[in-house]
């Protein structure tokens, strides 16, 4: 009587495209990532063609550039946008790599942005309001004097050019302050 013993591997590892939303300037891709309990995942995506990535987990938004490990229960979304090439017929995409290290298992999907066309670029160059502001001296707290006259979206990164995540509490039409968890010195982009 032969005796065989098998290695199986539960893996309860997936990642889905939840949704593509669509704009002139820019589509966002979220994709939801489900892995086994205590399970230690990678996202990578090409850096050359995504901005904004973000993942979502216990309800907090945290900021990648272009790879990221976390440990994690359950399931999470993260999301990421690729933007208008302003040249028709030249569709920007990524590949999205995401590796449970555990098992060793991965998946690999494509995203592309199927909409491109010189009509962002116009839109931008006429109708965008836009102000960037130096910040200098390392601060647990930025005023920024934009003078914009509208409540813009803010991004800010360190001097190494990394997206920090901070509270923004808009004070009129044209200043607002930005709350961070340290003192950095970088710049903040209103749009």
């Amino acid at each position: 009587m032969a005796e065989f013993n098998f290695n199986v591997v539960d893996s309860n590892f997936s990642l889905t495209l939840v949704s593509a939303t669509e704009t002139v300037c820019s589509t966002v891709f979220v994709y939801r990532v489900v892995a086994n309990q205590n399970s230690e995942v990678t996202i990578e995506l090409n850096p050359a063609t995504v901005e904004y990535c973000k993942y979502t987990s216990d309800g907090v938004d945290t900021a990648f550039v272009s790879t990221t490990t976390l440990l994690f229960n359950g399931s999470l979304l993260f999301s990421f946008s690729i933007q208008n090439s302003g040249i028709p017929g030249f569709f920007k995409s990524s590949q999205v790599k995401v590796t449970e290290t555990s098992s060793g298992i991965e998946h690999i999907l494509g995203a592309t942005r199927l909409d491109d066309s010189s009509e962002c670029i116009s839109m931008i160059a006429n109708d965008d309001k836009h102000y960037t502001h130096d910040q200098g001296l390392p601060a647990l707290v930025w005023t920024v004097q934009h003078g914009l006259d509208k409540y813009p979206t803010i991004s800010a990164v360190d001097t190494t050019g990394r997206v920090t995540i901070g509270q923004v509490d808009y004070i009129d039409l044209n200043n607002l302050t930005i709350t961070f968890n340290a003192s950095f010195s970088g710049k903040a982009y209103a749009n």
